[in-house]
Formats: structure tokens, C-alpha cells, sequence
């Protein structure tokens, strides 16, 4: 439900970050076109990025490239993302050719990362995370309570996957994926799996290309090898780019987003006093029930 609390900052250890102004496009054109580098770089940033996320900004003057604002993983760092700007006023569309590699990386809780294979049907996924307690994923969501598929690891490296529910461990699901590597290293778990793009049924996540390039996700750590109530947990991010020398992902300006609709996240601003050890962040999302519920605090 919706509160007018949160448009009430009545306090500075909480940081409201709304999602919104900016949308992403796999295919065809901008409805509404970024027309200057400088918003290009920020609406990249806003739309692609999280803390960890590094950006390089290419100002281009290029016929073969869409028109505009758009972006792509870089090939030599995972954590990078390459936002072009091409001043020239072109018809190509964005991610012309159709782009047969799509990549992203990200470092919340648990290092993420994942690489579409578009000619053979088929997804990678890496996850790192602490070596000695179980960690997981949830893809395609931004709380327990949107039941994800979820892969798990837990502190003796077995790799399981669930349907998770709103704070519980779910059930346990026919294994998908095929583990192509798990090792430990410097107290670090990475551990590398495929399967196929398309989910087994409705309770595994389908990997669309077509779909938004930013895809949410949960994870969480745990205090002990198996999998029980987590340690810390957060909601994050990943975007999913053509590699660089493709055709990218297009940055478009999107009409506001009406009062009451916003999505985003809530994190807390740790101080530098010894006794704040807070952190962590949760998702929001505004929804308005019908008078009189919606004027209820």
C-alpha cells in the first residue's frame, strides 16, 4: 500500500531513490530522445547503474549508430558500463544487427553476473559469494514476497534452486541449470552454471533480451552453511548490455511518472558514529487502494 510517509523525509538515515525519468530500449527508437551528452551520461547512470557500477562516457559522430544515447557492457571490465552519445541524427535503430552476446555485471552482496547467448539459446550465470555460508539470488524481483526463482549455494558449495515465498525458504525446485565450475578461493565461493534462457515452467525466470535491459534482483547472505534465516539482505540491480562493438542499448526520456506510481528503493545512510553498524536497503512499490484506504496513514 502506499504512504504519504515516504514523500515525508523525517529523517536523513534513509535515502529514497525513485526510479524513474529514464527507460531503456532493446529495439526500434526513442519515443523521446536525449539531445546532450551531459544528460546522456546522468540518465545512464540513474537508469543502468548502482553504487558499484563504473561508466565511461564516448561522445561518437557515427551514421552506423543510433541516434542519441545508448550503452553497452564493456568487453575488458565486467563492472563497466560504455555510455556513447552519437550527435548525429541517424535511423538506426537501437540494437541494430541483433546482438548475439549480452553481458552484465554487478557487485551487491553477492558478485552477479550473467551473459546471454542469443544463437544458442542459452544463459551463464556467476555468482560469488562468501565460501563458508550459503548465499543466493533471486531474479526478478526486489522482495522475498515476489516469489522468484532463486538459486542457492550453500557453505559446502551444493548448488539448489527454489521458488521462494514472502520470508520463507519456499520450496525446492527440479534442478535447471549444469554447473560448469565451483571453487573456493581467499574465502570466496564462485560458482558458474547455464542452462537454457527459457525457464522450465512459470515458477523458473525466463532471460528475455527483448525485455528491459535492467533486471532487479534480491540476494542475501547467511551465518552458517545451510540455508536458514539470512544474515543481511538487499535488493539490487543488474543490467544486461550487447557486449561493446555492437549496437547498444538505446537511453530514452520517458514521460513523468504520475503521483503515487513510483517505484525505487530505501537505503540507509550509514553515520560515522562507532555504535551505527546499520545498513541495507528495501524496495517499494506505491500502491494506491481506492478511497478512503488511500488517505489512511
Amino acid at each position: 500500500m502506499y504512504s504519504g510517509l515516504l514523500e515525508c523525509p523525517v529523517t536523513t538515515r534513509l535515502k529514497k531513490n525513485l526510479n524513474m525519468g529514464y527507460i531503456t530500449k532493446e529495439s526500434g527508437s526513442c519515443p523521446i530522445r536525449i539531445n546532450t551528452s551531459e544528460e546522456c551520461f546522468e540518465a545512464a547512470r540513474d537508469t543502468l547503474g548502482n553504487n558499484n557500477t563504473i561508466f565511461s562516457q564516448v561522445p561518437l559522430s557515427d551514421p552506423k549508430m543510433p541516434a542519441g544515447c545508448f550503452a553497452n557492457s564493456d568487453s575488458t571490465d565486467p563492472l563497466k558500463i560504455k555510455v556513447s552519445f552519437n550527435s548525429v541524427n541517424t535511423t538506426v535503430p537501437c540494437g541494430a544487427g541483433n546482438p548475439t552476446i549480452l553481458k552484465g555485471t554487478t557487485q551487491s552482496l553477492v558478485r552477479v553476473g550473467v551473459s546471454l547467448d542469443i544463437t544458442k539459446q542459452e544463459v551463464t550465470i556467476d555468482l560469488v559469494g562468501p565460501s563458508d555460508v550459503w548465499f543466493g539470488v533471486g531474479f526478478n524481483a526486489g522482495a522475498m514476497k515476489d516469489s522468484p526463482w532463486t538459486i542457492i549455494v550453500d557453505g559446502s558449495g551444493n548448488v539448489t534452486e527454489r521458488k521462494i515465498a514472502d520470508q520463507n525458504p519456499g520450496t525446492q525446485l527440479p534442478t535447471s541449470v549444469t554447473v560448469i565450475s565451483n571453487t573456493v578461493k581467499n574465502g570466496e565461493r564462485s560458482v558458474t552454471v547455464t542452462r537454457p534462457m527459457k525457464g522450465k515452467s512459470s515458477d523458473y525466470y525466463t532471460f528475455d533480451p527483448e525485455t528491459n535491459a535492467v533486471l532487479p534482483f534480491i540476494n542475501a547472505i547467511g551465518s552458517q552453511p545451510t540455508l536458514s534465516y539470512h544474515k543481511f539482505k538487499t535488493p539490487s540491480s543488474l543490467s544486461i548490455l550487447p557486449v561493446d562493438g555492437a549496437v547498444g542499448t538505446c537511453v530514452c526520456a520517458a514521460k513523468p511518472i504520475p503521483f503515487g506510481q513510483g517505484k525505487g528503493t530505501l537505503v540507509y545512510q550509514q553515520t560515522d558514529q562507532p555504535a551505527d553498524v546499520g545498513a541495507g536497503a528495501v524496495s517499494f512499490y506505491n500502491e494506491c487502494p481506492a478511497y478512503p484506504r488511500c488517505d489512511l496513514l
